[in-house]
Order: structure tokens, then C-alpha cells, then sequence
């Protein structure tokens, strides 16, 4: 990938102290993401947020730099920058592991079409406190929305619909409905034939009463289950 190469390029150019060419790697960089057309792997989304931070570090953006050395870490807990890149000692160092990784997320609706991946991981949901990698996918994996996504800011897709408390209610209600209709019609029709003419004819007639009655409950929570599907779902403001 062509942006794989673009952040090794700044990288080597941030360890020769070339700011120049670092500055014009990350632009380059930035454009090439812009425009990537596959997915974006968790390797590749840490080393975007270690460039995104050298840069916000070298612009005297220290805290946007912290925030994003913590999507970096989040990412890829036990990584160290190579001494080539930056030197032991290096006050960079220290704001790299200034900020714990771990913090509160965000849910986020899914896509109106497509597969959303955040940091490229299955995720639907992003960092309340440092920036991630907002995918949107197409059927055929091709990226066809792609944003270095940082807090407060909207999302870069429509978002789709979700479902409702009603649907949720309808299809727990209707599996559990199911579920005792199978467990009425099951217990009637274990219920022992006894030796006593009379009680047989009891005995089946409690098996046709249980065997309707469970018939009934299994059906219309069938049906329920298939109402849940056909109430509307809640479409999401983005």
C-alpha cells in the first residue's frame, strides 16, 4: 500500500531531523488516506496515529500529540519507537506515555450501507478522548469512506436505522411465547395412560386441550417473532 510506504517515509524523515520532508511525507500522507480503497489494518491505524502525533508534537500541538500517541498505544499497548526515529531520551518519549490508553467509548449508529470499522477492527463504537479511524466498507471490502475521526466531530456517513424498544419487546416476547407453546405441547404429551378406562379417556382428553393450546402459543409466537421484523426501525440523526 501506498500510504504504508508515505509514513515510513515521514518516519525516517522525522529521525533525520528533515522537517521539510517529514512535513511534506504527512501531507502526502493525509492525501493517499483520503483516498484509500481497502481496509485499513490495526498495525496501519496505530502507525497513522504515532505520524499524526510526531506531526501535532513538531507543530507544537502537544496536547492534540498526547491524544494521539494514546489511539496509537490503544492499538499496540507495547510498541517503541525505534532509536532511529526517536532517541532514547527524546522528551517525545515522554508524551507518548503521557496519557492512559484506556478511556470511555462512544457508541455510534451503523452505516446506512456498508461495514464500519474503527481503527480496522469490528467496533461501533469510538474513544471519547483521542481520535480513531472511521471506516465505511462496501460489499466488496473497498473503502468508500474513510476519516481520521477526532471527538465531537460528525460522523463521516449517513447513518442507518436501528432497532426499536418495541421490536426488541415483540421478539423476546414472541421467542418466549414459542418456547412455552414447544414445553405445553411436550408436557401433555408425556402425561402416562392409566390402567383405568375412564382416566384414559381424561387423559386424552387434556392431551387435545394441551396439544391445541401449545399449537396456539408456538404459532402466534412465531408470528410475533415475524412482527418484530416487519415493525419500523428508528432511523438515526446523525
Amino acid at each position: 500500500m501506498q500510504l504504508q510506504m508515505t509514513l515510513d517515509e515521514a518516519e525516517t524523515a522525522f529521525g533525520n531531523v528533515d522537517v521539510e520532508a517529514f512535513n511534506k511525507a504527512v501531507e502526502k500522507a493525509r492525501a493517499q488516506f483520503a483516498c484509500v480503497s481497502e481496509e485499513i489494518t490495526p498495525a496501519l491505524a496505530a502507525e497513522l496515529h504515532r505520524v499524526e502525533g510526531l506531526y501535532a508534537y513538531t507543530n507544537l500541538a502537544r496536547q492534540q500529540a498526547v491524544n494521539a500517541f494514546a489511539a496509537a498505544r490503544a492499538i499496540e499497548p507495547d510498541y517503541q519507537f525505534p532509536s532511529n526515529v526517536v532517541s532514547d531520551g527524546n522528551p517525545i518519549l515522554d508524551h507518548y506515555t503521557a496519557k492512559d490508553p484506556v478511556c470511555d467509548k462512544e457508541r455510534i449508529p451503523p452505516p446506512k450501507s456498508g461495514k464500519l470499522r474503527v481503527d480496522g477492527q469490528r467496533r461501533g463504537a469510538v474513544p471519547t478522548e483521542f481520535p480513531a479511524i472511521i471506516q465505511v466498507l462496501d460489499s466488496k471490502g473497498e473503502g468508500s469512506v474513510t476519516q481520521y475521526h477526532w471527538p465531537e466531530e460528525p460522523l463521516p456517513y449517513k447513518p442507518g436505522s436501528v432497532r426499536t424498544t418495541a421490536q426488541n419487546f415483540t421478539l423476546i416476547g414472541g421467542a418466549a411465547m414459542a418456547v412455552a407453546g414447544v414445553g405445553t405441547f411436550l408436557g401433555t404429551r408425556a402425561d402416562t395412560v392409566a390402567d383405568d378406562p375412564a382416566n384414559n379417556i381424561s387423559v386424552s382428553r387434556q392431551r387435545r386441550v394441551g396439544t391445541a393450546a401449545g399449537a396456539t402459543l408456538f404459532v402466534a409466537g412465531l408470528s410475533s417473532v415475524g412482527v418484530s421484523f416487519v415493525l419500523p426501525s428508528k432511523e438515526v440523526a446523525q
